[in-house]
């Protein structure tokens, strides 16, 4: 069959066409605002009640100071403000969470917040009464501090929308720098321009922070749409291909093109800097590009067929339940997934922190055939307990071994101490699930996790590292002196019997010894 090729003959007729492409784009960019908009409404009201309890905390504490040097009347109606303007703002957080998150409504969450913001902005500026009212020059000073330290801290709260952080640190700053200004004299004029000064760089970093919230956020919603178009595309030449495979010589240009497709969707998918899933209708998956090998510890030849909470094995940080399923709701539901925080993982046991959305393939009849996952590592937070121990035996895991084991390095260096490393692998263990399962090797690993703590002092750290290995940093230990340990550890082991259906099985151990100082590279002694 040939494919007849016309050559346009009036350009006016593209013209609709054109319009159309541009009308399409900025439907796109105005959904994504909206999504945007409601993400960092979404930030603001997560951090609220922080903000809420510590505006109250320091206000009680100011308010206690000038107890017995300021008039009590104003004092306590200084506090009583503080108290209506944050119940109000609690209230306005409450009836928030209260309702689903609609993004046609963040504008209007979003106005009412930054109104609630500029009340306690305003009630923090009202603390000039406080210095107006008292002869001491030291609860002046006492003032403008606190008033400086809340506006700062409140940097880390509302960072996510610019005019919240300004309509809260603008009116309760400007009030603390007029009464310096106005006290005339070269030391108060001085300290009133450094206030000045310090609202300037506090909201020139407001705007940056921001500005780079805004773009992470966007660049995750165009990769999580880029992969879904190209998901969609690459499922419709496929149709093509079957539907043409009786004439030969047609096939033949169709396969050509569909390689080119594949080749051209498997860049794309590589160049995106998250890493992108695709599983069928069944939950299996399709596809991983080269960022998510890196993060699962799957290739794509193994993972292919896989249930995708087999490759992908996630639980929602802080808990510590797993989420063995993570797209089940998006194939039933048929609608795209906001982004959610929780730890991955991975193949080798090891678990990382991720981001992670995920929205439905859509077939050209509109049902879903599929899903795309979109998720991206993240890093310099602190970990919680669940993020930080090891589920099975309680025993700090990787990311928490690493941590400590950091402390101790920053430890060394600036107290000249001593540390070792002892790195423990169970050789045992393969030997025991190859012949009785996975239950038995959990058992063990269990029983040989009790046995260690038995033998480490109390400001030592155990660790599960993985599958079969096992950490031991011995504290404010030289190396001479960490020999005995591993002779008495050496001695449990070989006394300690594991008993499993009715076989008792000796237990061997490799143990190394690692000196840790002040020059000792973390990453580079864990790796595997």
């Amino acid at each position: 069959m040939r494919a007849a090729v016309s050559e346009p003959t009036d350009t006016r007729t593209q013209a609709p066409a054109a319009v159309d492409d541009q009308e399409a784009v900025d439907s796109t960019l105005s959904r994504r605002r909206i999504q945007v908009q409601a993400e960092q409404v979404h930030l603001l009201f997560e951090q609220a009640p922080v903000a809420i309890l510590a505006t109250l905390l320091v206000a009680a504490l100011m308010a206690f100071a000038h107890w017995n040097v300021v008039p009590k009347l104003v004092v306590a109606g200084w506090f009583l403000a503080h108290l209506v303007v944050n119940t109000i703002r609690l209230a306005l957080t409450l009836a928030y969470r209260a309702k689903p998150r609609m993004g046609q409504d963040a504008g209007r969450w979003g106005t009412w917040y930054i109104a609630g913001n500029a009340l306690s902005g305003l009630a923090w500026g009202s603390a000039v009464l406080l210095m107006l009212s008292s002869p001491s020059a030291e609860h002046q000073y006492l003032v403008a501090l606190c008033v400086v330290g809340i506006i700062a801290g409140a940097l880390a709260v509302h960072y996510a929308m610019f005019w919240a952080y300004a309509a809260f640190s603008v009116p309760a700053l400007t009030p603390v720098v007029l009464w310096f200004v106005g006290r005339g004299g070269e030391i108060y004029v001085l300290v009133g321009g450094l206030g000045i000064l310090l609202l300037g760089v506090l909201l020139a970093t407001a705007w940056r922070l921001n500005t780079n919230l805004s773009r992470s956020l966007n660049l995750s919603l165009a990769n999580a749409e880029l992969a879904s178009t190209v998901s969609v595309a690459w499922e419709e030449a496929i149709k093509i291909n079957r539907e043409l495979e009786r004439e030969v010589s047609a096939r033949r240009r169709i396969e050509q093109w569909l390689k080119r497709e594949k080749d051209r969707a498997q860049i794309t998918l590589n160049s995106i800097g998250d890493a992108v899933i695709t599983a069928d209708g069944s939950c299996r998956v399709d596809y991983l590009n080269a960022v998510a090998e890196r993060l699962t510890g799957w290739s794509l030849e193994d993972a292919h067929g896989q249930p995708l909470e087999r490759v992908f094995r996630l639980r929602e940080s802080p808990g510590l339940h797993p989420r063995t399923d993570p797209v089940r709701d998006c194939l039933s539901e048929a609608i795209t997934n906001g982004f959610g925080d929780g730890v991955l993982r991975q193949r080798d046991d090891n678990e990382l922190p991720v981001q992670h959305s995920w929205a439905p393939i859509r077939d050209r009849n509109g049902n879903v055939s599929g899903s795309v996952l979109v998720f991206r590592e993240i890093g310099g937070q602190p970990l919680a307990f669940g993020d930080s121990h090891d589920p099975l035996t309680g025993l700090m895991n990787h990311p928490g071994f690493a941590q400590r084991l950091q402390d101790a390095v920053h430890q060394a260096r600036s107290e000249n101490q001593e540390h070792v490393l002892l790195s423990l692998d169970l050789e045992t263990y393969e030997r025991v699930t190859d012949e009785h399962g996975d239950p038995a090797g959990d058992e063990l690993i269990l029983r040989f996790s009790q046995l260690l703590q038995r033998q480490v002092r109390d400001a030592d750290a155990t660790a599960r590292l993985g599958a079969a290995n096992f950490g031991m940093l011995l504290e404010s230990c030289p190396l001479a002196n960490a020999q005995p340990i591993v002779d008495k550890l050496h001695e449990a082991v070989a006394e300690f019997r594991f008993a499993w259906a009715n076989q008792e099985i000796p237990v061997t151990v490799a143990v190394h010894l690692t000196p840790v100082s002040a020059d000792t590279d973390v990453t580079s002694l864990l790796a595997p």
